[in-house]
């Protein structure tokens, strides 16, 4: 079946910025072992369109913060690039002189004006010199590179849409420029030089609407019975040693097995213009909440606007760290230090939960399931600085939908990215990947983790139209 073509992309700096489609393995640079058996991860690694900078642009610090450190004939020569770009933007309509992006783009698309800054941090703000303009009832968001990207910047995100805005003035419809706002790392100000170039972002078409229950685990008491299938006694023999691939050969994960496979056209009936309902089946303590994703940027302009109360509700889930605890790699293992007591205090009311929801004689058939998820913590094989965490509590979508499941770095670990399909498998883990050897980093209780994202399965190989210039 032929990708589905969500977004329409067009170029005005021939080339300068490409959207890229990433590797799951990443060119063979993942572990083996990952590569064999961790399907989520390696969807993770895939996902979206890399916003990939062509050349390389050598920065320098100065009082205001970081600027292009090029010579004199090179600087001139990216100038003109850009003002040709603007110009033919203006030509082909994508552009409309004297709006609020023309403005803004006049000033900001090479960051030649002074640097502005977030709080204490110098922010640059380049236009990629692509447009983009989603289709009706679809986002496009701008999030952060997964899984292996540059430690030096930190990426706003955004959500580019059409959708209805609370001053519907004029319409929303139209390209909108990409443009990247990028600050420096704490780390990097330190730096006296930096580099710009490769993979500064990940663009994904997303559903505008996408909303999540909260259950107990006595109202689908199926998931957890799900869990405890999955993890039997038969997983446990077959991981000692190796990887069991039970998610590979179980849990169907690509977009022809969900409505795409009846066609584009009925996929976007079925999830596209509709409510994607999702549900969080609470099992013991858990620390998260739902985020509304009220702003959305437009063709109208580069500020964000409010979408209209009307519109389709769009959440997210954040699930947040349950303990404080530390972790370190010496270079052949993962170590954990926790507050074991507190740990075991905590996991009470979910051993509890599982006896009495489905008895004792259940959960004694089931040990492996129930250690596997009350323990929170588990290390990857020796010689992975990996390990992950898993939230108390169980995520379901409806048949055909996955979930992003997209961590949020902390000093010294990144927590990475996956696509898990929730509709049949409904654990959303914590994957650290520890950046340091040989330091002790910390995590403090109700750090944020992940944020679990819906959407339909059939958006995971979403593609775009590219349009041209007029003659």
């Amino acid at each position: 079946m032929a990708d589905p073509v969500c977004f329409s992309v067009a170029d005005a700096l021939a080339g300068l910025f490409r959207l890229e489609r990433r590797s799951p393995t990443l060119r063979g640079s993942v572990p083996l072992r990952v590569a064999q058996a961790c399907v989520p991860l390696l969807q993770g690694n895939a996902f979206g369109w890399q916003v990939v900078l062509q050349e390389k642009w050598p920065l320098a610090r100065g009082p205001l913060g970081f600027s292009l450190h090029l010579d004199a004939e090179s600087l001139a020569r990216l100038q003109q690039r850009y003002a040709q770009g603007l110009a033919r933007a203006l030509a082909a309509g994508w552009l409309q002189k004297g709006s609020a992006w023309h403005r803004f783009l006049t000033e900001h698309a090479l960051f030649l004006a002074p640097p502005r800054r977030l709080g204490r941090r110098p922010v640059l703000v380049v236009w990629t010199g692509l447009f983009v303009q989603p289709d009706r009832g679809l986002g496009l968001r701008l999030v952060p590179v997964g899984n292996r990207r540059s430690h030096s910047w930190l990426l706003a995100e955004a959500l580019y849409s059409e959708a209805e805005i609370a001053e519907p003035s004029q319409t929303t419809a139209g390209l909108i420029p990409l443009c990247l706002t990028l600050s420096v790392s704490e780390a990097a100000q330190r730096s006296p030089t930096l580099q710009l170039g490769g993979e500064l972002a990940c663009l994904a078409v997303m559903p505008l609407a996408a909303t999540f229950a909260v259950r107990s685990l006595a109202e689908c008491n199926e998931v957890g019975r799900a869990h405890c299938s999955f993890y039997d006694a038969s997983y446990f023999r077959h991981k000692e040693g190796s990887a069991t691939r039970r998610y590979r050969k179980q849990i169907k994960v690509y977009p022809e097995d969900g409505p795409a496979s009846r066609g584009l056209a009925a996929a976007r009936a079925d999830l596209f213009g509709s409510q994607i309902h999702g549900e969080i089946i609470v099992a013991g303590p858990t620390e998260f909440e739902l985020v509304s994703d009220e702003n959305v940027v437009t063709a109208l302009g580069p500020e964000p606007r409010r979408r209209a109360p009307q519109a389709p509700r769009l959440q997210h889930v954040v699930f947040r760290n349950l303990l404080d605890f530390r972790a370190r790699f010496d270079g052949a293992s993962v170590s954990l230090d926790f507050d074991a007591h507190e740990l075991e205090q905590k996991a009470q009311p979910l051993f509890q939960g599982f006896r009495r929801l489905y008895g004792a004689g259940f959960v004694d058939k089931h040990p492996g399931a129930l250690l596997y998820l009350s323990k929170y913590f588990t290390a990857h094989p020796p010689g992975e600085p990996h390990f992950f965490v898993k939230p108390w509590a169980f995520t379901r979508t409806p048949p055909g939908c996955s979930v992003l499941v997209d961590g949020y770095p902390g000093d010294g670990y990144e927590v990475l990215r996956g696509v898990i399909a929730c509709d049949q498998f409904h654990a959303t883990p914590a994957v650290f990947s520890v950046q340091r050897s040989d330091e002790w980093l910390s995590v403090p209780g109700r750090a944020p983790l992940v944020r679990v994202l819906a959407l339909p399965r059939s958006l995971l190989s979403a593609t775009f139209r590219s349009l041209h210039a007029p003659a």
